[in-house]
């Protein structure tokens, strides 16, 4: 499978119009999806989006960066990924100690 000219991954999270049918034909090729009759484990874009909060979350970034980077307009679709970051109130708290 060819990939189109100029394409990036990135463009996956980041465009939400023009890869979708290079996603779709990747997911099929590789046959992602066989066998999965449950819609909420099936490979789809939004499984891009969530694995992308997912793992920049833990390791720091900040909600408000992770959303514009996932393009969002406001914070609150943002924050229900949150919860990945467990220490991150803990670390804000424990930055208050010096004062």
């Amino acid at each position: 499978m060819a990939k189109p000219p100029g394409f990036s991954p990135w463009e996956l999270i980041t465009r939400p119009i023009a890869p979708l049918g290079f996603f779709a034909q990747a997911v099929s090729d590789l046959k992602l999806n066989v066998d999965i009759s449950d819609r909420r484990l099936r490979v789809v874009v939004h499984t891009l989006r969530r694995t992308f909060a997912c793992r920049h979350v833990p390791i720091g970034a900040p909600l408000h960066t992770v959303s514009k980077l996932m393009g969002r307009s406001s914070l609150k679709m943002t924050e229900r990924y949150a919860h990945f970051a467990p220490d991150a109130k803990r670390a804000a708290a424990m930055g208050l100690e010096g004062i």
